[in-house]
């Protein structure tokens, strides 16, 4: 069991910025991972709870050799003093959103004011034209919609008015004309 006395004297004689212990010939980890255990047993209390320390200086690989996101991570986190422009980490947004974050906190209190106007009016621009073209798109829907029905009245007024003629060759009278076809009696007589 540790006790307070301890863990002042484990504190006290621990450098500031020592490295961890590694094996010999290795280079020191850049990961540490921790999870909470039991003192008595050594078991783990619980798999959903890890901490997860990464060390910069002992990450020591080039960009062209970093594969996880980790490896990106640390290597972006390492480097950005370093970066003119963004590096070529396979075009990971994360990345993007970190530099553009990093670019901000690097400018004064004016030039934050003064990308936020543009930003939100870029968004009120974005907004407003998102907002027309559905209005434009619903419009067209409705138009299409209400010519589609006209042209679907339209041909069947079409359709009675060939019937009709058909029928009154035939012979029969406008009334009988007007119910077979539902057109009136006076729009019978017209096609005459």
């Amino acid at each position: 069991m540790i006790t307070r006395h301890a863990i002042r004297a484990n504190a006290s004689t621990q450098t500031p910025n020592r490295p961890l212990p590694c094996l010999p010939g290795k280079s020191p980890p850049s990961r540490h991972r921790y999870s909470i255990r039991n003192d008595e047993n050594g078991q783990r209390l619980t798999d959903s709870l890890q901490f997860v320390f990464m060390e910069l200086a002992g990450f020591d690989k080039r960009l062209q050799d970093c594969k996880s996101f980790e490896d990106k991570f640390l290597y972006f986190f390492k480097n950005l003093p370093k970066f003119a422009m963004k590096p070529d980490t396979q075009n990971d947004s994360y990345f993007d959103e970190l530099l553009a974050a990093a670019e901000y906190s690097n400018m004064t209190k004016a030039e934050q004011e003064a990308y936020n106007r543009r930003l939100k009016i870029q968004r009120d621009n974005y907004a407003a034209d998102k907002y027309a073209r559905e209005k434009a798109e619903k419009e067209f829907a409705e138009k299409l919609a209400q010519g589609h029905a006209e042209g679907l009245a339209e041909g069947e007024a079409a359709k009675a008015r060939a019937i009709a003629k058909k029928l009154l060759a035939m012979g029969l009278t406008l009334a009988q004309v007007a119910e077979g076809t539902g057109l009136s009696v006076e729009e019978v007589e017209a096609l005459k």
